[in-house]
């Protein structure tokens, strides 16, 4: 039989720590979180952020987060929705990221392929394949302007191209 983690009741102190984390999150990063209350009271959060931001930033505000903590949040991190999304990264599956993922912040791709993912991430690129994107993949020398047949695998692999072309 399978079992589930643990729900611990979150407190107090666990949901303020956790409402300072939820700045230092930045849109279109990557999101590990552990099991236990802590972990609840994160995604809380960023559901909060992203599902009611006015709510949100007006609980970060009470709390005096921007007065003490503006420039390391917008340095670092955000309080805006998720736009980009996040991704995730973990050793377990918990409900957190279920629910981060229900709730459309869980919703970044990644690829395997460094250069393709720093092309991402720089904005080079995005996940809408156009004309463009070949050009850009050719400049940077990740496929070739005559295409090898590893280039063409490489298309199929990342989904530019069908399988079975």
């Amino acid at each position: 039989p399978l079992f589930g983690t643990p729900n611990e009741s979150v407190s107090t102190a666990e949901y303020l720590i956790a409402l300072h984390v939820s700045t230092l999150i930045r849109d279109g990063g990557t999101l590990q979180i552990g099991i236990g209350a802590l972990e609840d009271a994160v995604t809380y959060l960023l559901k909060l952020r992203h599902g009611q931001n006015d709510l949100y930033r007006e609980i970060l505000t009470e709390a005096g987060a921007f007065e003490r903590f503006g420039k390391v949040i917008e340095r670092l991190g955000g309080t805006g929705q998720f736009e980009q999304g996040l991704y995730a990264s973990s050793e377990m599956l918990v409900d957190g990221f279920l629910e981060l993922y229900r709730s459309g912040i869980l919703r970044r791709k990644v690829y395997q392929h460094p250069g393709l993912q720093r092309l991402l991430n720089d904005g080079r690129i995005s996940e809408e394949v156009t004309p463009a994107t070949l050009n850009v993949l050719v400049e940077t020398g990740t496929i070739s302007a005559r295409l090898t047949p590893q280039d063409f695998a490489f298309l199929q692999d990342i989904g530019i191209l069908r399988p079975g072309l």
